[in-house]
């Protein structure tokens, strides 16, 4: 599987270098270091600046750095209260969709329909008459002899 975020930060950092300069100053440079260590060099972008930034092509790991970024460094304190109540909420839906794709009840098919009768290991066996009539006569032979 193919490895994205070389590009993601290669498109990150193309991208931040169009930020006013109050916004760019806020990113940590420990931040923006890691982004030209860790980009693919060879990787060009060019951010058309005739879109807006909604309409951009980027890679979805590119959106997430940006989204952080956005979090982290340029969001009021109102916004970021918002982001984690909603990743919050987010979080709780996916893990109520799990429980319900991953029931016990589902994944051992707990139901009515499947339910089997109990079977013996131990199969006995019924003696007919016929069979104890013929153990009978077998047993009289053996002892005559």
């Amino acid at each position: 599987m193919e490895d994205y975020y070389p590009r993601a930060y290669r498109e990150a950092y193309e991208i931040i270098k169009y930020l006013p300069k109050q916004d760019f100053d806020k990113i940590p440079s420990e931040m923006i270091n890691m982004l030209e260590v860790n980009m693919d060099k060879n990787y060009k972008y060019d951010l058309d600046k005739t879109k807006p930034f909604e309409e951009q092509i980027m890679l979805k790991e590119t959106r997430n750095i940006l989204a952080v970024f956005y979090k982290n460094y340029w969001a009021s304190e109102q916004e970021k209260e918002r982001i984690q109540s909603k990743i919050k909420n987010d979080k709780e839906v996916s893990e109520k969709a799990k429980k319900e794709k991953y029931s016990s009840d589902i994944i051992f098919n707990h139901n009515e329909k499947n339910k089997m009768e109990p079977v013996s290991l131990i199969e006995t066996q019924k003696e007919t008459l016929y069979s104890k009539i013929f153990s009978f006569i077998k047993n009289l032979i053996k002892r005559k002899k």
